[in-house]
């Protein structure tokens, strides 16, 4: 299962130029879904061009969207 701030699947690699990984880190979030943009174009298609559905990578970050945050 991939998990909030998991950057390690095949579409954003931490070996990769990954804007949408640069975004959240820029904007210090966990995930693309605590940001107010959200989806935005680069997230609703990010990986698409490579074959990879983004379907269920924006589902995960709707549902983490609803969890609270855990404690810091």
């Amino acid at each position: 299962e991939i998990m909030p701030g998991d950057w390690s699947s095949d579409v954003c690699s931490s070996d990769l130029d990954c804007g949408v990984k640069s975004c959240c880190e820029s904007r210090r979030l966990n995930h693309c879904g605590e940001c107010e943009e959200f989806p935005c174009t680069m997230e609703a298609t990010m990986g698409a061009d490579m074959g990879f559905d983004p379907a269920p990578r924006l589902e995960h970050c709707r549902k983490w969207a609803g969890e609270k945050p855990c404690p810091q």
